[in-house]
């Protein structure tokens, strides 16, 4: 639970409630496996909301050949600061290293490794994407929480 004594959240139970939410996680089925989990997270604040957007990475491999897939996607986590579920949005995924074919990959997105957040205060939208160090974005998107 993230509410406080008075109903409402706050940034830090926020924070908590998503590093709960993003975990890593491993799996396979017949000769199929994968992991993957949380990159980076950054964190906003909207009028009405406490956000965060993580990116995260998934590896999925065979016992039977061809090299490991990289997949990466952004999730978007918000929460009401009166309180209440959070909710989230699963955006941007895309395959950055192909299986079977190097020339599928995607190498222009490989150093784009950060989340990117910026949050309008006013209107409760958010602009999200991936980032690299030098602050270039890719796979942008605006996005108006839903109350």
């Amino acid at each position: 639970m993230t509410e406080t004594i008075d109903g409402k959240v706050d940034m830090e139970s926020f924070r908590k409630a998503v590093k709960e939410l993003a975990k890593p996680y491993s799996g396979g089925f017949f000769d199929i496996y994968y992991h993957g989990g949380p990159g980076d997270t950054a964190y906003a604040t909207t009028a009405n909301y406490y956000v965060a957007a993580t990116r995260w990475e998934q590896h999925e491999w065979s016992d039977c050949g061809g090299g490991i897939e990289w997949t990466s996607w952004l999730k978007v986590y918000y929460q009401p600061k009166a309180g209440g579920a959070i909710s989230s949005l699963g955006l941007g995924a895309a395959v950055i290293r192909d299986r079977e074919d190097s020339r599928k990959d995607r190498t222009d997105l490989w150093a784009h490794d950060r989340a990117y957040l910026k949050a309008d205060l006013q209107n409760d939208t958010i602009d999200t994407g991936w980032m690299n160090e030098e602050g270039h974005i890719v796979m942008q998107k605006s996005i108006r929480l839903k109350k």
